[in-house]
C-alpha cells in the first residue's frame, strides 16, 4: 500500500504597509456589496415571529372579543402570508432553474387545501 502525500502551498499577498496594524483585516474584510444586513440574517425570525403574533391576534380577537369576523379573518390570512412568504420565494425561485423542493410541495398543498375544502 502506497500513501501518497499532497502538499498545499498557501501564499498570501503581502501586506501594503506593514505599519497598520489592522492592514490584514482590511484585506480580508468583506466589501459593503458582500456584507450580510441585519435583515438577510433575521428575515425568517422576523416572519415567524409576525406569523405567530397575527395567528394570536386573530385567535384572541376571534374567541375573546365580539368584533367582526371580517377583522379575525384578515389576521389569519396575514399569517398565512407572513408565514409561507419566503419559502414561496425561495420555491418559486428554485422552480424556475428546473428544482423541485420540499417548499415548493408545502406551498402547493398549502394552497390547494382551502380551496378544496370550499
Amino acid at each position: 500500500m502506497t500513501v501518497s502525500t499532497i502538499e498545499v502551498a498557501i501564499i498570501s499577498p503581502p501586506l501594503r504597509n506593514s505599519s497598520d496594524p489592522e492592514a490584514e483585516f482590511k484585506m480580508h474584510a468583506p466589501r459593503a456589496e458582500e456584507r450580510e444586513t441585519w435583515w438577510d440574517q433575521w428575515c425568517l425570525a422576523a416572519a415567524a415571529i409576525a406569523c405567530w403574533l397575527l395567528l394570536a391576534l386573530g385567535f384572541g380577537l376571534d374567541h375573546l372579543l365580539a368584533v367582526p369576523h371580517s377583522l379575525v379573518l384578515i389576521c389569519y390570512v396575514g399569517a398565512y402570508l407572513t408565514g409561507g412568504s419566503f419559502a414561496a420565494r425561495k420555491a418559486f425561485s428554485d422552480l424556475r432553474h428546473g428544482h423541485a423542493n420540499i417548499d415548493l410541495l408545502m406551498i402547493t398543498s398549502g394552497m390547494v387545501t382551502p380551496i378544496s375544502t370550499c
